[in-house]
């Protein structure tokens, strides 16, 4: 107590306890104190990301005041963490493609163009915002609703471009102030509405996902099936992101020791019956019916199209 703060103590569990995904602890004596008061202990460290990681380590007690009393390290959170920090690297987190029977990417991962709008450096705002809409083909007040709850500094996502990008729309953007592309990996849908309701959409795993399953090894910021056959077929789409948790420099993040590490299971592209080239005729044919049309292989009774109007 007198050499950490009581705040300061629950800040540095509660933040390697979040960085490592931990979802519980158990403690148990290994063996009888010795002569010099230190206690063996077996720790096991449920981690959402990595499964169980099992450290043995020890607790040095010493009496005072007629009273026996534990004297804290900081490498009873994590042994050998002295005075360092903890890092999680995730390893090994693409997703599997969605196939047609031909093997035509109905869904895969790829790089894009996103472009942006940083607000607090537009200078001309509604000339910029009217060029911006002309060169990407979207409407003047959709970029505004993209943007216009994004602080001044904030990079606010307005649309995703295939790469490369098309040189005019480039040119065009380097000159329009407050407007900026980066390059970011992206789901791609290629087929658009023609197959939309077919392979469904993914989104980040949010709290609420993580919490519903904790020892799922779902980690902020991947990607999980919300609809069709991203959902349906999450588990093989998606694999198991592998990772490491490490015991870094707290100033320079440079790796000392690895606490445990655990290899990625790789995702595995799904193959459906479906032929994007007759799914296409099948919704064209469609036309301005409200509607749908499903067309089975008589011999197989596999789905070859699969169209629904309005989509």
């Amino acid at each position: 107590r007198t050499q950490i703060a009581r705040q300061e103590f629950i800040d540095r569990y509660q933040g390697i306890a979040t960085e490592a995904g931990l979802t519980g602890v158990t403690v148990t004596l290994s063996g009888q104190s010795n002569l010099d008061a230190q206690v063996p202990i077996h720790v096991v460290l449920a981690s959402g990301y990595l499964g169980d990681i099992e450290q043995d380590n020890t607790i040095q007690t010493r009496q005072e005041d007629g009273r026996w009393l534990i004297d804290w390290s900081p490498s009873l959170i994590v042994a050998g963490l002295g005075e360092s920090c903890v890092d999680y690297t995730e390893l090994g987190s693409s997703r599997g493609a969605i196939l047609d029977t031909n093997g035509k990417k109905l869904a895969y991962e790829a790089i894009v163009n996103e472009v942006g709008i940083i607000p607090g450096q537009l200078t001309n705002e509604k000339t910029e915002v009217a060029t911006l809409a002309k060169l990407i083909g979207m409407k003047a007040s959709d970029i505004e609703d993209r943007y216009k709850d994004g602080e001044p500094g904030w990079f606010m996502p307005i649309t995703q471009l295939p790469d490369p990008l098309d040189n005019d729309v480039l040119n065009g953007i380097s000159e329009l102030d407050g407007v900026a592309v980066r390059q970011v990996k992206s789901r791609v849908y290629p087929y658009g509405p023609v197959a939309a309701h077919i392979t469904g959409y993914v989104t980040a795993v949010n709290a609420d996902d993580i919490a519903a399953n904790p020892d799922g090894g779902l980690v902020a910021g991947q990607m999980i099936g919300r609809a069709g056959v991203e959902a349906a077929a999450d588990d093989l789409l998606s694999g198991k992101p592998g990772g490491r948790l490490s015991i870094v420099d707290c100033s320079t993040r440079s790796e000392e020791s690895v606490v445990a590490e655990r290899a990625a299971i790789e995702p595995k592209d799904v193959i459906l019956t479906i032929d994007i080239d007759f799914q296409k005729q099948v919704d064209t044919a469609l036309g301005d019916v409200t509607g749908s049309a499903v067309v089975l292989d008589p011999r197989t009774g596999a789905v070859m199209a699969l169209a629904s109007h309005p989509s």
